[in-house]
């Protein structure tokens, strides 16, 4: 059929985004996308790189998806892959879990069910373009990268402690795991672009390559290093005719390696196997989510709400004390187990086991090392990390899954149906990316005003905040936990206290609960208030629930033991004293002191607890000063 002027026009310009030569308009595209998070309301966040670039990538999603209805020829008689199944059965669990899993903050599973339909989208899309869409995805990927290596190098310049201490090397996606997972995208880039171009077109992808590997080795994401060398060696491996340019990348890493090797504190830095015990915790507590729920999950999104109800032991303190809050596993496929039980992780083996047998019937293709390394680099961060919550990665992951091939079918797809499913599945994900910028928006206000102590603004707008897409902040704070401490403060600072005071801030704080019931801070906020009102059992009660919770909370631990001697308990008291955790300072505060010495000298004679029971018969001997250095002797030492 004859295209009309206007259909003869878009096909021009098709041409121009496939052609041979370098690929300038899907550079400039990928090099735009990777600059979402340096626009002004993007700054206004505190993830910079989230909801931005999920936004940018609905609005890609759906103007590829137009363009491709246009340019279109004739309608598809080819099947996707079983990847692109993958996708969509994870976007369908995530779906039918809304209405089956035990959800608490429901804002949060909306918000990742809509993060589900847009990957489902752009693999579905990646398919109707097929293969011959490689060439731009690979242009767009190396503009991306390099801008995104190049914001990393010029943090690296301007903060002197970077070289020694990456994460001040943040680069444009706020944090230097999403930088270099985002930029490592790269490398297959510039490999597969590297022999089909010439003179400007070679040069660049080399420019952007050895760029990326220098920014990589800089920034110092160990599961980057692991995959990018597994990476180089099957690159070396199946290339053994063209290994110069791979060679000379590997040189430069090796050398850049070597100068950060000579830094002992680099050294240590590498060997330092804290995070890993860490991701060890993560990695045990979702398999117990999994084991409760096994065919549900806990929900989409629910993992950061459960995490600190199979307890905070071994995590850092700003964690166990609730000044900041773990959000997911650090493992894809325990994440997908967690959260949505056996039948996530059907959807995460399908999509796994579809893009395996679609690279292989496609991997004697030109394309074939491209499609296998941008899988092996997401494979192998996504077993450390989590490129399933990050559109920098996981939109043009998905795209080249759905690209890498698909199946003989004898029934023609009319061009409508891909369409409409792309527009729909990505206007769904656009409309959750819009909601949860303006719910983070909401929430920094929240966390400024919190900041700022400024408690008669923060109770309305805490509460004006709520909505379905709005409960819970990045650090896990549900909003009517703000309301209840706004409230709490007001009422505290307008006069005398009585045992019916606070009764509005103890409903924010129950109704905090009920969004997130393992929210250490609001559990120590409601024994605070009850300890205001002189309710000692109240606050027990309290304060027990934060330490199933967060054993090691050194103001939990504290506040207990008040409220345990405020009902007579002493012994109990010295208990929890001898076993709180803090610093030398922390224990050095007249609270602390006060109360361990309180608490030994009115228990009895004996007591259950052995240590506490050793250093009774020196008490009458002894000052108060003397009794506690004597108490805190035998904690060191029971410590240790």
């Amino acid at each position: 059929m004859r295209s009309t002027p206007p259909q003869r026009g878009v096909l021009y310009f098709y041409s121009l985004m496939n052609d041979v030569r370098p690929n300038w308009i899907a550079l400039a595209v990928g090099a735009a996308f990777a600059a979402l998070p340096a626009l002004p309301v993007a700054q206004k966040l505190g993830d910079t790189s989230h909801w931005p670039m999920h936004l940018g990538a609905a609005v890609l999603i759906l103007g590829l998806g137009l363009q491709q209805h246009i340019t279109a020829r004739e309608d598809r008689n080819e099947l996707p892959n079983l990847s692109v199944a993958g996708s969509f059965c994870l976007a369908l669990v995530a779906m039918l879990g809304l209405a089956v899993a035990p959800l608490y903050a429901a804002s949060e599973a909306y918000l990742a069910t809509g993060r589900y339909l847009g990957y489902a989208a752009a693999a579905l899309l990646g398919w109707r373009m097929g293969p011959q869409g490689i060439p731009m995805l690979a242009w767009g990927i190396l503009g991306a990268s390099g801008v995104e290596a190049w914001s990393a190098l010029s943090d690296v310049t301007e903060h002197r402690r970077a070289l020694s201490d990456p994460y001040l090397a943040q680069g444009l996606m706020g944090h230097k795991n999403f930088t270099s997972s985002a930029m490592m995208l790269g490398l297959p880039a510039a490999w597969y672009l590297y022999p089909r171009h010439r003179g400007a077109g070679r040069m660049l992808a080399v420019a952007v390559g050895l760029l990326t590997v220098l920014a990589l080795v800089l920034l110092r994401t160990r599961s980057i290093w692991i995959g990018a060398g597994i990476w180089a060696v099957w690159m070396l491996a199946t290339n053994l005719k063209s290994w110069k340019p791979l060679a000379g990348g590997l040189a430069l890493a090796l050398l850049v390696a070597g100068a950060l090797w000579a830094q002992p504190r680099v050294r240590q830095d590498l060997f330092d196997p804290t995070n890993l015990r860490i991701r060890q915790v993560f990695w045990a507590h979702s398999q117990s989510m999994f084991a409760q729920e096994p065919w549900t999950g806990v929900g989409a999104g629910q993992w950061r709400i459960h995490f600190p109800g199979l307890g905070l032991r071994g995590m850092n303190p700003s964690v166990a004390e609730g000044i900041t809050a773990e959000v997911r596993p650090h493992n894809d496929a325990l994440w997908l187990a967690a959260e949505h039980g056996i039948p996530g992780v059907a959807a995460w083996l399908l999509l796994w086991g579809g893009l395996v047998l679609a690279w292989w019937s496609s991997r004697k293709e030109s394309f074939g090392p491209f499609v296998g390394g941008l899988a092996l680099l997401v494979f192998c961060y996504s077993m450390f990390e989590f490129p399933l919550e990050r559109a920098a990665v996981w939109i043009p992951f998905a795209l080249a899954t759905g690209m890498a091939s698909s199946y003989a079918s004898r029934v023609a797809f009319p061009r409508w149906l891909p369409t409409l499913l792309v527009l729909s599945l990505g206007g769904a994900y656009a409309y959750t990316a819009n909601q949860g910028l303006s719910s983070e928006l909401e929430q920094q206000e929240l966390l400024a005003l919190n900041a700022r102590q400024d408690a008669v603004n923060l109770l309305p707008r805490s509460m004006e905040s709520l909505d379905a897409w709005t409960e819970l902040d990045r650090f896990g704070n549900p909003s009517p936990y703000f309301a209840g401490m706004s409230s709490m403060f007001l009422e505290a600072s307008r006069g005398p206290l009585s045992p019916q005071s606070f009764a509005e801030a103890e409903s924010h704080f129950k109704h905090a609960l009920e969004l997130h019931p393992h929210h250490v801070v609001t559990w120590y906020q409601l024994g605070n208030l009850y300890h205001y009102r002189g309710d000692a059992p109240a606050a027990e009660r309290a304060y027990r629930e934060l330490l199933k919770r967060s054993p090691r909370h050194p103001g939990g631990q504290m506040h207990l033991a008040h409220a345990l001697l405020a009902q007579n308990k002493p012994a109990e008291a010295a208990g929890v004293l001898f076993a709180a955790f803090g610093d030398d300072a922390y224990y050095q505060q007249p609270d602390y002191r006060n109360a361990a010495v309180q608490a030994l000298r009115q228990c009895p004679a004996q007591v259950a607890h052995r240590d506490v029971n050793a250093l009774l018969p020196q008490r009458d001997a002894l000052d108060d000063g003397a009794l506690f250095a004597a108490f805190l002797a035998a904690k060191q030492a029971y410590l240790k």
